[in-house]
């Protein structure tokens, strides 16, 4: 089958059948989907494919968008067909799919599943391709094999092959021999030189039919391909290929001389592999690395390279954090990755420039891995960034930053709820989780959710706190650790309201200038601030006059001269 995505022609036939094929069982048009490509990209027709002909072969299938839950889709569905009886070698790669490297092999994958699908129980079709052969055992008693044995001895100069304990039959042994010669050719095939003659040892011909012409001299040309084969237990012979002959000329010269014409068609496929043998197929994309190697240390980096770095890197921290919000059980899959980098209690994130020692090692992972599986755990809202947030969370990072080898104590103990006052007001819920060593987002992130040390976890269940609705973003590089992050979590975040009596105004259809909006902001009621911006709009002019410790009086005038007074009370401390 040609390879598409190698500069090799698809066979459109195939192309067409396998596609009709797919239709006929799941049902839909794939064209109606974007076409072939585009209908399977994300592996859901795939499984529902491989489930209509093995029920349960996969048992869980993903239908968001995320790429590396995507590839495991189609990884799942080689999976469940190689099982089924697919050879290893007739398996497309995910990327060759999802990323449209290699049609051909994706045709090719599933023809072959169409043969191996008509032998599976319970599967009454429709079929696709020819169906595979099936074994044929036959038994003889002892006088039929010791006969066999007597006209067979000749193959090997008289050796004996056929052994009445079961052993090797010389017939199949020397079918089996032309067989893998024929399909492993250019494998083992040698091209000779100009003027280097092969010698070639002759066994007597005792099966072929009195009629059978004998065989044509070799010619005395050059060899210009030369190919090892043997027949049953005996000597080594060569199908020999000389210049100026054809490759049916020397495979009929072969199978004359040694009895096998049956065999020529095998013998002629050897040698026109070895003269033209198949482009190596090109190296098997990679499947797609969750986890990518990152350059690690920041010694040649400018100031201002770090600080344009740490402006980069804030927001993709946010959203691989939005990331395990939205779909923990996924994210426990993108975690499961990283088992492979643990040895004992060693751990080698992918890219670090040698192991770090850990608390608990891989047991650690593992936990979180079950954490975020468990019935218990769902998802929840995205986080938006607030630049108050951000403010407080770089102080921490900052704090992490400058102490050195002392990890996340500092200078000195540092206080969340102090840090986050001087920025403005926090609602609801107040907290902040941190990691070291990794400068890159999905590092942070597994950072986080391992929770080294700690069986409670409570930076991820932290994260996966559903009040938590904003959140800032510090980072930085460390002097022994490498690189601190920290994420500060809220249920909401605002400036600080104003903590002395103050009076302001607007007109009637004016925008409202920053002194009001600081008062407006500090009554602690969304609705009664909506309502006065909403009077503005209108054409009211607004009045107001505030006290932290008392409350806010309201009064509005209309364009008709009338007034309206709103007032909320509140006690000092509220």
């Amino acid at each position: 089958m040609p390879r598409a995505g190698a500069g090799v022609h698809l066979d459109e036939e195939a192309f067409t059948e396998t596609q009709a094929w797919i239709e006929a069982i799941t049902g839909g048009s794939l064209d109606e989907e974007g076409g072939f490509e585009e209908a399977l990209r994300n592996g859901v027709r795939l499984c529902a494919l491989v489930n209509t002909i093995k029920p349960g072969a996969v048992k869980k299938v993903y239908e968001g968008s995320i790429a590396f839950k995507v590839m495991e889709n189609l990884s799942k569905f080689n999976a469940a067909i190689r099982d089924m009886g697919v050879p290893t070698d007739d398996l497309f790669t995910p990327p060759d799919l999802y990323e449209g490297k290699d049609l051909g092999g994706v045709v090719r994958t599933l023809q072959s599943l169409g043969r191996v699908a008509q032998g599976v129980e319970g599967f009454a079709g429709p079929h696709l391709g020819a169906k595979l052969a099936t074994e044929t055992k036959r038994t003889f008693d002892e006088k039929t094999l010791n006969a066999g044995a007597a006209e067979m001895s000749a193959w090997s100069g008289g050796k004996k092959i056929v052994q009445v304990r079961g052993e090797a039959h010389g017939a199949e042994r020397m079918g089996k021999d032309l067989a893998d010669a024929a399909s492993s050719g250019r494998d083992t095939a040698v091209v000779g030189r100009a003027g280097a003659p092969t010698t070639q040892p002759k066994a007597k011909n005792l099966s072929a039919a009195e009629d059978t012409p004998p065989p044509p001299p070799a010619p005395t040309t050059p060899v210009v391909v030369s190919i090892p084969l043997r027949i049953g237990e005996g000597a080594e012979l060569t199908l020999a290929l000389h210049e100026g002959e054809t490759p049916d000329d020397a495979a009929t010269r072969f199978a004359l001389t040694h009895g096998c014409m049956d065999k020529k068609a095998a013998l002629m496929g050897a040698l026109e592999n070895a003269i033209n043998p198949a482009p190596a197929p090109a190296p098997a994309a990679p499947k797609e690395e969750i986890w990518k190697s990152r350059a690690w240390g920041h010694e040649n980096m400018t100031p201002a390279e770090i600080q344009a770095e740490m402006a980069d890197l804030k927001p993709k921290v946010l959203a691989e954090v939005n990331l395990l919000r939205s779909d923990p059980a996924g994210y426990a899959d993108k975690l499961e990755a990283l088992v492979p980098y643990y040895e004992g209690k060693m751990y080698s994130p992918p890219g670090a420039p040698k192991a770090r020692a850990t608390v608990e090692g891989v047991a650690a992972l593992q936990r979180a891995i079950a954490y975020l599986r468990g019935s218990d755990v769902k998802p929840v809202g995205a986080l938006t960034l607030a630049p108050g947030l951000d403010l407080a969370a770089q102080d921490s990072a900052n704090n992490m930053r400058y102490s050195a080898g002392m990890g996340m104590v500092g200078k000195q103990r540092d206080n969340t709820i102090e840090r986050v006052d001087k920025y403005g007001a926090w609602q609801d819920l107040l907290g902040e989780v941190t990691a070291l060593y990794t400068r890159y987002p999905e590092g942070i992130v597994a950072e986080i959710c391992i929770c080294d040390g700690d069986s409670t976890h409570r930076f991820l269940r932290d994260v996966l706190h559903p009040t938590f609705r904003v959140a800032g973003v510090g980072c930085g590089p460390h002097p022994t650790m490498t690189y601190a992050c920290a994420v500060t979590l809220a249920g909401g975040f605002g400036p600080k309201p104003v903590d002395k009596r103050r009076i302001v105004m607007c007109a009637a259809g004016g925008e409202p200038d920053e002194r009001f909006m600081e008062v407006l902001r500090s009554v602690p009621d969304d609705d009664f601030q909506q309502e006065i911006l909403d009077q503005i709009e209108g054409g009211c002019s607004v009045h107001l006059s505030y006290d932290p410790n008392a409350g806010v009086e309201a009064k509005l005038t209309d364009e008709d001269g009338s007034v309206t007074e709103y007032n909320m009370e509140w006690e000092a401390g509220e």
